[in-house]
Protein backbone atom coordinates (compact mmCIF):
# COMPACT_ATOMS: atom_id res chain seq x y z
CA UNK A 1 0.00 0.00 0.00
CA UNK A 2 1.20 3.58 -0.79
CA UNK A 3 0.27 6.28 1.88
CA UNK A 4 -1.48 9.33 -0.14
CA UNK A 5 1.01 12.40 -0.71
CA UNK A 6 -0.73 14.43 1.14
CA UNK A 7 -0.75 11.80 4.14
CA UNK A 8 3.06 11.99 4.77
CA UNK A 9 5.20 14.22 6.76
CA UNK A 10 6.93 17.00 5.06
CA UNK A 11 10.24 15.49 6.89
CA UNK A 12 9.41 11.94 5.33
CA UNK A 13 9.92 13.72 1.50
CA UNK A 14 12.68 14.23 -0.09
CA UNK A 15 11.87 17.47 -2.38
CA UNK A 16 13.27 17.78 -6.10
CA UNK A 17 14.17 21.04 -8.05
CA UNK A 18 15.80 21.06 -11.27
CA UNK A 19 15.84 23.39 -13.97
CA UNK A 20 17.89 23.03 -17.13
CA UNK A 21 18.63 24.54 -20.29
CA UNK A 22 20.48 23.66 -23.79
CA UNK A 23 22.75 20.08 -22.93
CA UNK A 24 22.68 20.24 -19.35
CA UNK A 25 19.57 17.42 -18.48
CA UNK A 26 20.85 14.14 -17.15
CA UNK A 27 20.13 11.17 -18.90
CA UNK A 28 21.77 8.67 -16.86
CA UNK A 29 24.30 8.22 -14.35
CA UNK A 30 27.46 5.67 -14.39
CA UNK A 31 29.01 5.16 -11.02
CA UNK A 32 32.51 2.61 -11.07
CA UNK A 33 32.16 0.06 -8.53
CA UNK A 34 35.40 -1.70 -8.90
CA UNK A 35 38.31 -2.57 -6.90
CA UNK A 36 41.10 -0.02 -8.72
CA UNK A 37 41.47 3.78 -7.20
CA UNK A 38 39.54 5.37 -10.26
CA UNK A 39 37.00 4.67 -13.58
CA UNK A 40 36.57 7.23 -15.64
CA UNK A 41 34.47 7.00 -19.49
CA UNK A 42 35.05 8.12 -22.79
CA UNK A 43 32.10 9.02 -25.03
CA UNK A 44 32.49 9.55 -29.05
CA UNK A 45 31.12 11.54 -31.69
CA UNK A 46 29.25 7.81 -32.50
CA UNK A 47 28.03 7.41 -29.00
CA UNK A 48 30.49 4.52 -28.36
CA UNK A 49 31.12 4.36 -24.53
CA UNK A 50 35.13 3.10 -23.19
CA UNK A 51 34.78 1.91 -19.67
CA UNK A 52 38.68 2.51 -18.14
CA UNK A 53 39.79 1.77 -14.93
CA UNK A 54 43.09 1.91 -12.96
CA UNK A 55 44.99 4.41 -11.07
CA UNK A 56 44.08 7.69 -11.27
CA UNK A 57 45.72 9.33 -14.96
CA UNK A 58 46.67 5.90 -15.82
CA UNK A 59 43.33 4.14 -16.82
CA UNK A 60 43.32 1.57 -19.29
CA UNK A 61 40.57 -0.34 -20.68
CA UNK A 62 38.02 -2.63 -18.54
CA UNK A 63 38.45 -6.19 -20.15
CA UNK A 64 35.26 -7.80 -18.01
CA UNK A 65 33.71 -9.53 -21.01
CA UNK A 66 30.12 -8.89 -19.24
CA UNK A 67 30.74 -5.56 -20.63
CA UNK A 68 31.82 -6.06 -23.56
CA UNK A 69 32.56 -9.72 -25.54
CA UNK A 70 35.55 -8.32 -27.21
CA UNK A 71 37.42 -7.54 -23.77
CA UNK A 72 37.84 -3.84 -25.22
CA UNK A 73 35.76 -2.23 -22.98
CA UNK A 74 33.64 -0.41 -25.23
CA UNK A 75 29.87 -0.62 -25.75
CA UNK A 76 28.93 0.20 -29.13
CA UNK A 77 25.61 1.69 -29.23
CA UNK A 78 24.74 1.60 -32.60
CA UNK A 79 25.45 -2.60 -32.92
CA UNK A 80 25.08 -3.58 -29.52
CA UNK A 81 22.14 -1.54 -28.43
CA UNK A 82 18.19 -1.26 -28.76
CA UNK A 83 17.53 1.19 -26.50
CA UNK A 84 18.41 2.22 -22.50
CA UNK A 85 17.12 -0.21 -20.87
CA UNK A 86 19.24 -3.08 -22.91
CA UNK A 87 22.44 -0.37 -21.93
CA UNK A 88 21.83 -0.05 -18.39
CA UNK A 89 21.79 -3.88 -18.30
CA UNK A 90 24.54 -4.39 -20.30
CA UNK A 91 26.38 -1.89 -18.05
CA UNK A 92 24.98 -3.56 -14.92
CA UNK A 93 25.65 -6.99 -15.71
CA UNK A 94 29.40 -6.21 -15.49
CA UNK A 95 31.77 -6.41 -12.37
CA UNK A 96 32.99 -2.79 -12.48
CA UNK A 97 30.37 -0.84 -13.10
CA UNK A 98 26.60 0.20 -12.39
CA UNK A 99 24.26 2.65 -14.80
CA UNK A 100 20.61 4.34 -13.20
CA UNK A 101 18.46 5.63 -15.93
CA UNK A 102 17.34 9.43 -14.86
CA UNK A 103 15.69 11.35 -17.52
CA UNK A 104 15.74 8.67 -20.62
CA UNK A 105 12.68 6.64 -21.31
CA UNK A 106 13.78 3.03 -21.27
CA UNK A 107 12.25 2.10 -24.61
CA UNK A 108 13.95 5.31 -26.49
CA UNK A 109 16.80 4.83 -28.82
CA UNK A 110 20.06 5.84 -27.01
CA UNK A 111 21.70 8.04 -29.66
CA UNK A 112 19.24 9.90 -32.17
CA UNK A 113 18.46 13.52 -31.71
CA UNK A 114 15.10 12.95 -31.28
CA UNK A 115 15.43 10.78 -28.04
CA UNK A 116 18.72 12.12 -26.18
CA UNK A 117 21.97 11.60 -27.68
CA UNK A 118 24.92 11.85 -25.33
CA UNK A 119 26.97 14.72 -24.94
CA UNK A 120 31.02 13.98 -26.14
CA UNK A 121 33.10 13.68 -22.83
CA UNK A 122 36.92 12.15 -22.17
CA UNK A 123 37.88 10.73 -18.81
CA UNK A 124 34.23 11.48 -17.28
CA UNK A 125 34.79 10.63 -13.58
CA UNK A 126 32.33 7.68 -12.44
CA UNK A 127 33.91 7.51 -9.02
CA UNK A 128 32.68 10.94 -7.29
CA UNK A 129 29.16 10.58 -5.41
CA UNK A 130 26.36 9.59 -7.89
CA UNK A 131 28.38 9.10 -10.56
CA UNK A 132 29.09 10.50 -13.64
CA UNK A 133 26.37 11.92 -14.98
CA UNK A 134 25.58 11.29 -19.20
CA UNK A 135 23.79 14.59 -20.56
CA UNK A 136 21.72 15.40 -23.76
CA UNK A 137 23.70 16.71 -26.64
CA UNK A 138 21.29 19.54 -27.66
CA UNK A 139 23.23 20.72 -30.46
CA UNK A 140 19.78 20.01 -32.41
CA UNK A 141 17.85 21.14 -29.52
CA UNK A 142 14.61 18.43 -29.88
CA UNK A 143 14.91 16.90 -26.59
CA UNK A 144 14.98 17.55 -23.12
CA UNK A 145 14.66 15.65 -19.83
CA UNK A 146 14.17 15.76 -16.22
CA UNK A 147 13.79 12.12 -13.96
CA UNK A 148 12.89 11.09 -10.53
CA UNK A 149 14.15 8.44 -9.06
CA UNK A 150 15.54 7.76 -5.75
CA UNK A 151 18.33 5.28 -6.98
CA UNK A 152 21.19 8.22 -7.67
CA UNK A 153 23.76 7.31 -5.71
CA UNK A 154 26.30 4.37 -4.13
CA UNK A 155 23.92 4.01 -1.23
CA UNK A 156 20.36 3.83 -2.73
CA UNK A 157 21.95 1.87 -5.81
CA UNK A 158 20.94 -1.43 -5.03
CA UNK A 159 17.26 0.00 -4.00
CA UNK A 160 15.00 0.48 -6.84
CA UNK A 161 12.11 3.33 -7.26
CA UNK A 162 9.50 -0.17 -6.51
CA UNK A 163 8.57 1.04 -3.17
CA UNK A 164 8.85 4.80 -3.64
CA UNK A 165 6.04 7.70 -4.90
CA UNK A 166 7.36 10.13 -7.11
CA UNK A 167 5.01 13.29 -7.07
CA UNK A 168 5.43 16.15 -9.56
CA UNK A 169 3.77 19.41 -8.51
CA UNK A 170 5.05 21.99 -11.24
CA UNK A 171 7.01 22.27 -14.35
CA UNK A 172 7.89 25.14 -16.59
CA UNK A 173 9.07 24.82 -19.93
CA UNK A 174 10.14 26.99 -22.60
CA UNK A 175 10.19 25.57 -26.33
CA UNK A 176 11.26 28.14 -29.03
CA UNK A 177 11.39 26.94 -32.49
CA UNK A 178 10.74 27.81 -35.76
CA UNK A 179 8.86 24.68 -36.97
CA UNK A 180 7.63 21.21 -35.85
CA UNK A 181 5.20 20.11 -33.38
CA UNK A 182 6.83 20.43 -29.20
CA UNK A 183 5.31 17.76 -27.15
CA UNK A 184 5.47 17.87 -22.73
CA UNK A 185 4.80 14.69 -21.61
CA UNK A 186 5.20 13.18 -18.01
CA UNK A 187 5.95 9.03 -17.94
CA UNK A 188 6.38 6.70 -15.14
CA UNK A 189 8.76 3.59 -16.19
CA UNK A 190 9.77 0.59 -15.08
CA UNK A 191 13.30 0.24 -15.33
CA UNK A 192 13.34 -3.73 -14.42
CA UNK A 193 11.13 -4.47 -17.69
CA UNK A 194 12.05 -1.65 -19.74
CA UNK A 195 8.26 -0.25 -20.11
CA UNK A 196 6.47 3.43 -19.51
CA UNK A 197 3.38 4.50 -19.03
CA UNK A 198 2.25 7.95 -19.80
CA UNK A 199 0.96 9.85 -17.27
CA UNK A 200 0.08 13.36 -18.77
CA UNK A 201 0.33 15.67 -21.53
CA UNK A 202 0.57 19.12 -21.12
CA UNK A 203 0.03 21.88 -23.85
CA UNK A 204 3.45 23.03 -25.22
CA UNK A 205 2.91 26.82 -25.62
CA UNK A 206 3.43 28.77 -28.50
CA UNK A 207 6.34 29.40 -30.62
CA UNK A 208 8.20 31.39 -28.07
CA UNK A 209 6.15 31.49 -25.13
CA UNK A 210 7.34 30.04 -21.50
CA UNK A 211 4.37 28.03 -20.09
CA UNK A 212 4.15 26.87 -15.68
CA UNK A 213 1.79 24.31 -15.27
CA UNK A 214 0.34 25.40 -12.63
CA UNK A 215 0.25 28.65 -14.13
CA UNK A 216 1.94 31.49 -11.31
CA UNK A 217 -1.02 33.01 -10.72
CA UNK A 218 -3.04 29.68 -9.81
CA UNK A 219 -0.82 27.62 -7.27
CA UNK A 220 -0.91 23.69 -6.98
CA UNK A 221 -3.87 22.06 -5.31
CA UNK A 222 -2.98 18.65 -6.45
CA UNK A 223 0.29 16.63 -7.99
CA UNK A 224 0.14 16.56 -11.37
CA UNK A 225 1.36 13.38 -11.50
CA UNK A 226 1.93 10.42 -9.27
CA UNK A 227 4.59 7.38 -10.32
CA UNK A 228 3.89 4.61 -7.56
CA UNK A 229 6.92 2.37 -7.59
CA UNK A 230 8.25 3.60 -10.51
CA UNK A 231 10.59 6.34 -11.94
CA UNK A 232 9.05 9.59 -13.05
CA UNK A 233 10.42 11.25 -16.07
CA UNK A 234 9.06 14.67 -18.09
CA UNK A 235 10.23 14.61 -21.69
CA UNK A 236 10.06 18.23 -23.41
CA UNK A 237 10.47 17.24 -27.38
CA UNK A 238 10.18 18.94 -30.66
CA UNK A 239 9.95 17.28 -34.05
CA UNK A 240 12.39 20.15 -35.90
CA UNK A 241 15.27 21.87 -34.27
CA UNK A 242 14.46 24.22 -31.13
CA UNK A 243 16.37 27.72 -30.08
CA UNK A 244 16.11 28.29 -26.44
CA UNK A 245 14.64 25.52 -24.15
CA UNK A 246 14.21 25.51 -20.80
CA UNK A 247 12.58 22.61 -18.30
CA UNK A 248 12.09 22.96 -14.74
CA UNK A 249 10.20 20.63 -12.87
CA UNK A 250 9.48 20.49 -9.31
CA UNK A 251 8.01 18.14 -6.58
CA UNK A 252 9.33 15.46 -3.95
CA UNK A 253 9.31 11.60 -3.00
CA UNK A 254 9.09 9.36 -0.21
CA UNK A 255 9.75 5.85 0.37
CA UNK A 256 6.36 3.76 1.29
CA UNK A 257 8.52 0.43 1.83
CA UNK A 258 11.86 -1.24 -0.02
CA UNK A 259 11.94 -3.22 -3.13
CA UNK A 260 14.90 -5.04 -3.91
CA UNK A 261 16.34 -4.73 -7.63
CA UNK A 262 16.66 -7.11 -9.81
CA UNK A 263 20.03 -6.23 -10.67
CA UNK A 264 23.48 -8.42 -9.45
CA UNK A 265 23.99 -6.11 -6.46
CA UNK A 266 25.95 -8.44 -4.08
CA UNK A 267 28.67 -6.22 -4.24
CA UNK A 268 26.74 -3.60 -2.98
CA UNK A 269 25.59 -4.76 -0.11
Amino acid sequence: MYPSPCEVPFEERKMFSVDFADDKSVLMRIMYIGDEASGIIDIASTGDITFKHGDASSEVADTDTKLDAGGLGVIDVSADITDYHSLQMKINSSDNWRCVLVGALPDADPHTTTTGHFTEVTGGDCTIDGGYEVLTDDSDSKYIVAGMTWAFDHQDLHFTDHGVVHVLTRVIAKSTYGSGTSSLLVYACNDDDGTKRLLKTFTAGATTAQVAYPAETTPATEPHAVAKGERLAVILQNSAAMGTVRLKAEGFSYRAHIGRSKWPVDDLD
